[in-house]
């Protein structure tokens, strides 16, 4: 990662996933943020992840510790079928956004 970092001084180092893909994106951040800048060769404040629908893969505590560089995004479609309405929920670890809309 060094030689292509070291090309585009200035950018951040943004780890992208989905699913499981989006956990072992997290996870590598996390492992990467606990490096020196001389270890890595470019200095680990710059690393950060997003997972979408990703599964939970560390402990209350590191999920918290993670919150400033490691980002969720889960989608969710709640049915109501009495009312033939949608919520579309979408959450990330900082908002929790809510969106009602008529199916029928």
């Amino acid at each position: 990662m060094h030689p292509a970092l070291v090309c585009v001084q200035g950018f951040r180092l943004r780890l992208v996933g989905h699913s499981l893909g989006g956990a072992t994106a997290s996870l590598l951040a996390m492992m990467l943020r606990k490096k020196s800048e001389e270890e890595l060769g470019f200095c680990p404040s710059i690393v950060s992840a997003v997972g979408f629908a990703s599964p939970p893969c560390v402990s209350r505590t590191l999920a918290v510790q993670s919150l400033e560089f490691v980002r969720t995004i889960v989608l969710q479609v709640l049915l109501n079928s009495s009312q033939d309405s949608c919520i579309l929920v979408i959450i990330t670890n900082k908002k929790f956004y809510e969106i009602s809309y008529c199916v029928g």
